[in-house]
Parts: C-alpha cells; structure tokens; sequence
C-alpha cells in the first residue's frame, strides 16, 4: 500500500503504509518499489520565545 505524492507530470515519490518513502520517480526514471535506505519525513517545531 502506497500514497503517492506529487502532482501529475512533476514525478513523485509514494509514502508506504509504514510510513517510509518509497517508489522514487523523478527525472522521468520509473522506479516502482525502489526505497532509499534511511529515508524518512521529520518535522522540526519551534516554540516561540517568552517575553
């Protein structure tokens, strides 16, 4: 099971079910099934200072 994410003619990348990146297709190379080892989203918060 696999989201794709993109928009249509810009390529994509799918987000698994397990929530790894996976099927790399950029730069018109298909490459269904294909993950990049140690992929992964990240999200970085930053609190706002206190006066």
């Amino acid at each position: 099971m696999a989201f794709p994410l993109g928009g249509i003619g810009t390529g994509s990348i799918s987000l698994g079910g397990w929530g790894q990146l996976r099927d790399w297709e950029i730069m018109n190379r298909p490459a269904k099934g294909f993950v990049i080892p140690r992929s992964f989203f990240t999200l970085k918060v930053r609190l706002p200072r206190k006066p």
